[in-house]
């Protein structure tokens, strides 16, 4: 199935769900009225809530220091669908339906995906229990208070530098991109398995092998 509205993973409360960015559905959707009047309308008329119908972030690539920076509202699935139907046109039924698609084929990947023994339990490092979201993937900022760094070298940090950059572009090619790295509100980022032992020795090369122990002796069933 082609791609019609990129849909991307993001965190609303505690869990990772699918999502569409509202502006690039407004394009779909051919609406005339500009974008920032139109998404307000939507959510006062369908009276979505925020952190549970949609997110919101400062727009990328914005200028700083210019202004207010733009919104960039992302609408889960179910609300993207809702809003399509409320257009009442063609490419609105047409938007409705490629949402129910993608719904059909994640809930197929998921059936298929064998659940591991060792994401029953969570993995602990220095009395810190490191969550995991539903794709499994770890979360980076636990590990970051687990080594006890204050606000510095916090995830968002060494996502920018270039030894990251390199690697989840690696991974990226190699597997499913949604199951390498997720980055939600707040900048809350779950990562696998391969990014957290980077981003641990890149905190502390002790601290990096410290976590590599814990997660093996997790795996074996062992006392941590």
């Amino acid at each position: 199935m082609s791609s019609l509205i990129p849909i991307t993973n993001v965190r609303i409360g505690n869990e990772t769900v699918q999502t569409v960015n509202a502006k690039e559905l407004h394009a779909f959707l051919k609406v005339k009225k500009d974008f920032p009047d139109w998404i307000r309308a939507r959510i006062k008329r369908s009276r979505l809530v925020e952190d549970r119908d949609f997110v919101v972030f400062a727009e990328k690539n914005e200028n700083s220091g210019r202004g207010r920076p733009s919104m960039e509202y992302h609408l889960t699935i179910d609300t993207a669908k809702h809003v399509a139907m409320m257009i009442g046109t063609d490419k609105g039924f047409e938007a409705r339906d490629y949402f129910i698609e993608c719904e059909r084929q994640t809930r197929q990947q998921i059936q298929l995906r064998p659940v591991e023994p060792s994401l029953l339990s969570r993995v602990v490092i220095e009395d810190v229990s490191i969550r995991q979201d539903s794709q499994g993937l770890y979360c980076l900022n636990d590990l970051h208070k687990a080594y006890g760094a204050g606000k510095k070298r916090r995830p968002f940090g060494w996502i920018k530098t270039s030894q990251a950059h390199e690697l989840i572009a690696k991974l990226k090619q190699s597997t499913d991109p949604e199951l390498v790295i997720n980055i939600g509100p707040n900048y809350i980022t779950y990562a696998c398995k391969a990014l957290v032992f980077s981003y641990a020795t890149w905190l502390c090369p002790t601290f990096g092998q410290e976590v590599l122990r814990a997660f093996n002796l997790h795996q074996s069933g062992g006392a941590l």
